[in-house]
């Protein structure tokens, strides 16, 4: 699967950050823009083991969806990945990297405490990570300080043309 212009981009800057979140909207791709930043990262410089790696996701579809895009890297699939459900409350002590899936979520205090567990990189991705209540921001903020930012526009300029034609069934 060949990275969109605005996806490269996402992936090359989280790829490169230790806490970092990529804010896209719905459909843009933010599954695959955190596995491929994880591909790039393991590729960045020689390792002496696996990298273990850390993936929480709010839903068993989401779970499932990041399965589908982590299979997408085989060096990535090489590495120690786990990928569970946030309400399996996994202990993510032995982790080099945890991504956070839905990441505006991150806050709440059974989330944060996870994501806290891991002594590595933490990497964030949601379509809407801020909002009205502003200490949430913050604490957000402070969990994951770095942010890229997707345009509708850039997402739209990828899209391929569409044209409708009506059909007369009768």
């Amino acid at each position: 699967m060949t990275l969109r212009p605005y996806q490269l981009e996402a992936a090359t800057f989280l790829s490169r950050q230790r806490r970092a979140g990529v804010q896209s909207a719905a459909g843009s791709g933010k599954t695959f823009i955190a596995a491929a930043a994880l591909d790039m990262a393991l590729r960045s410089r020689a390792r002496l083991r696996q990298v273990r790696i850390g993936w929480i996701a709010p839903t068993i579809e989401t779970r499932d969806q990041a399965w589908k895009a982590l299979r997408e890297f085989p060096f990535v699939m090489e590495q120690d990945v786990k990928v569970e459900c946030a309400a399996a409350n996994t202990d993510w002590y032995d982790r080099d990297v945890v991504v956070c899936d839905e990441a505006h979520q991150a806050t709440a205090p059974v989330l944060r405490s996870q994501i806290e567990r891991c002594p590595g990189a933490w990497w964030a991705f949601t379509a809407t990570p801020f909002g009205e209540d502003e200490e949430r921001n913050m604490a957000l903020l402070q969990m994951f300080p770095a942010w890229h930012v997707v345009t509708r526009e850039q997402v739209g300029q990828c899209l391929t043309p569409a044209s409708v034609q009506w059909l007369d069934a009768s």
